[in-house]
């Protein structure tokens, strides 16, 4: 496998920033602004690529009781963390719960339960329509003894299909474009061709999920939005993230027995955000050495740590 790699910065410096965006303007809650007087903020932040959605907890503590009142349900947020080299972007979404705690003397801990990124499994069912046409007949009185009828026509809604021979790609693109659902990178490791005439689903999300496993990918969440990854790719998101028992890793690499049979490592190092869902690392340890993807984590505040399950890749 040819990348590159690299071990830029350092641990240390670490700090965390959320930013809260209200119908008039953007709350900004930092724990190092002013340096060493910034309000506390815990969180943890999980990612997987099974794609299932992820949810997303933060307390905020200090904080004031207007700055309290403005936090609500259905805003935007951005979650930043990391050390003074490597700080950036965890993750951003949505707020959907907001839980006020006990109060501690002067001060006002917050709860809030996030939403990373955008829920596309409640996505709104598509449908195409029918060359038929139903007519239903209709009437409306225009004065005592006289009745106007007529026909309304209504196209019939069906579901969405394709002649045979079509490509998978055809049918992502269609629904992605139908439902509104963006991907933000799309790598198949086959693009299959459907032989007999295919329907869609009326849901578009599972959809996507059945066809990427038909092309032999994966859908999945990430920091950047959407993807189909055939994990094929050297370095896709172009991280190049380097590790070694000396630097970037807690402890050596734990081995573990995954649900198919195959084996998985849990590595556990200081927080840092370049790591995500499907992220390559090179690894150096005793135990381990070699490529690695990303396949399940979290970026914790509890000591500032990044744990992630990772396969790797022969």
């Amino acid at each position: 496998m040819t990348t590159k790699t690299t071990n830029k910065g350092v641990y240390w410096g670490y700090h965390t920033e959320l930013e809260v965006t209200t119908s008039k303007r953007s709350l900004i809650f930092s724990d190092n602004n002013p340096i060493g007087y910034g309000g506390k903020i815990d969180f943890t932040a999980p990612f997987n690529t099974d794609g299932s959605v992820n949810y997303i907890t933060i307390t905020l503590y200090n904080l004031s009781k207007d700055h309290l009142d403005a936090v609500r349900n259905k805003m935007t947020f951005t979650l930043k963390s990391g050390p003074e080299d490597l700080f950036g972007l965890l993750t951003e979404g949505t707020i959907i719960q907001r839980e006020e705690e006990q109060r501690d003397n002067l001060d006002y801990p917050l709860k809030l339960k996030c939403l990373s990124g955008k829920d596309y499994s409640k996505t709104a069912a598509i449908y195409s329509y029918s060359s038929t046409v139903e007519a239903k007949k209709k009437s409306f009185t225009i004065k005592k003894g006289e009745v106007v009828s007529y026909n309304k026509k209504k196209r019939k809604k069906v579901r969405l299909s394709f002649k045979k021979n079509t490509k998978a790609s055809t049918i992502i693109k269609r629904v992605c474009r139908q439902a509104n659902i963006k991907l933000a990178h799309m790598w198949l490791k086959k693009d299959k061709v459907f032989t007999s005439s295919y329907t869609v689903s009326s849901k578009p999300y599972n959809e996507l999920k059945k066809l990427a496993k038909a092309c032999g990918s994966k859908l999945y969440y990430r920091r950047d939005g959407l993807v189909m990854d055939d994990f094929s790719k050297a370095d896709p998101y172009k991280e190049h993230i380097y590790v070694t028992s000396v630097n970037g890793l807690l402890n050596e690499p734990v081995l573990n027995d995954d649900d198919e049979g195959g084996q998985t490592y849990t590595l556990t190092m200081p927080l840092d955000p370049r790591v995500d869902a499907g992220s390559v690392i090179e690894v150096k340890s005793d135990t381990l050495t070699g490529f690695v993807r990303v396949i399940n984590g979290q970026h914790s505040s509890e000591d500032y740590t990044t744990e992630c399950e990772v396969k790797r890749i022969d």
